[in-house]
This record gives structure tokens, sequence and C-alpha cells, in this order.
């Protein structure tokens, strides 16, 4: 997942300049205040993996969805792009959790 993480990141800062571009307020999401990584683990990484799993299957459909809804080539091209970065991680996710023995 911190592979995800670096390899989407960047669009934050695509969204952001979008927004400030557009001037749409940029939405705050979540914060470090938001979370304690003091407190032990409430699940183990097979459901990290499978949740992670589901949130791109969703993903998917959405990206593919908005890039039917614009006409913009920016967005056009951020939607592809993230399209691509989730089959991408959907992928890894499946043959990891297949790997684990966590899917049938």
């Amino acid at each position: 997942m911190t592979s995800y993480y670096n390899e989407a990141n960047p669009y934050v800062d695509k969204i952001k300049e979008i927004f400030q571009k557009e001037e749409i307020p940029i939405p705050v999401g979540f914060t470090s205040q938001d979370v304690n990584k003091d407190v032990p683990k409430l699940f183990d990484n097979g459901f990290d993996s499978m949740f992670f799993r589901m949130v791109k299957e969703i993903s998917m459909g959405m990206h593919t969805l908005n890039l039917t809804m614009t006409y913009r080539e920016d967005m056009m091209l951020l939607f592809m792009d993230l399209t691509s970065l989730t089959q991408k991680y959907y992928d890894y996710c499946t043959k990891y959790l297949l790997k684990k023995g966590l899917l049938p």
C-alpha cells in the first residue's frame, strides 16, 4: 500500500491545481490528527488487503464513469491515468490475496 500511496499522491496535487484554477474550495479530508498510530491493529493484514481491493473495484467504475461525463482534455487524461493506476493495484491485491489463500 505504500507503493500505491507514492504513485497516487501526485494526483492529489494535480487535483488541487485544477480546483485552484477553477476557484473551487479544496476539501481538508483526513489529516495526521485523525489517526492514532500508537494503538494496536484492529484488523489483520488480510482484511486490509481485501478492503483495499474492494475500494479499487469501486474506483475502477467511478473513474470510468467520470471519464464518460467530461469533455475537458485535462480531466479525461486524469481519469484515464487514475483508471490505469487503479487497475494495476487491483491486480496486485488480487494476486497477493490469491497467493495468501484469502480468495477462493
